[in-house]
């Protein structure tokens, strides 16, 4: 089996992946809040059921909104064939993380675009937008190194039906 080349890659924030998730988190909020607007035209002012429902609906476009910081995108991804792991070394406030090792997922593949999970069985889950524009240099070396052999989790067999 061969592995691709060593590869260190500096993330850079992804604008595209950055504005959707402000695009969503702002959807939601703005249908939320219309949705307590239309409720109040036609029926007054809600009682406390429709505001709780109102802001157990508006926590996942937060959550959305939460996500979309550049600099939980800053960091480093490396591809270390020796150990087929990938070492994930992101920045947080302005400081640098311990990195993580554990291995990559491809969700999203595009011909200019990847959207890369990180994680492990110890670790928590950590999503990498990566776009050619952005590390048109090392695109190829990167989609060689997600898609060798051995780079990413095994997935489970289907059994024989």
């Amino acid at each position: 089996m061969h592995h691709a080349p060593a590869l260190t890659l500096t993330l850079q924030p992804d604008r595209l992946w950055l504005g959707s998730l402000r695009a969503g988190g702002c959807i939601g909020w703005l249908t939320v809040l219309g949705w307590l607007a239309w409720h109040t035209a036609q029926a007054g002012l809600p009682g406390w059921p429709m505001w709780a429902a109102a802001t157990l609906s508006a926590i996942p476009a937060l959550w959305l909104l939460l996500q979309a910081d550049p600099a939980a995108q800053c960091g480093t991804l490396a591809w270390q064939p020796a150990e087929a792991l990938w070492r994930l070394q992101l920045a947080s406030n302005g400081r640098t993380c311990a990195p993580r090792l554990g291995q990559i997922d491809c969700m999203v593949a595009g011909q200019a675009w990847l959207l890369l999970r990180h994680g492990g069985p110890d670790i928590p889950s950590a999503w990498i937008p990566v776009s050619r524009r952005a590390h048109a240099a090392q695109w190829h070396a990167l989609r060689c190194a997600v898609f060798s052999p051995g780079s990413t989790r095994p997935t489970a067999p289907v059994p024989d039906e």
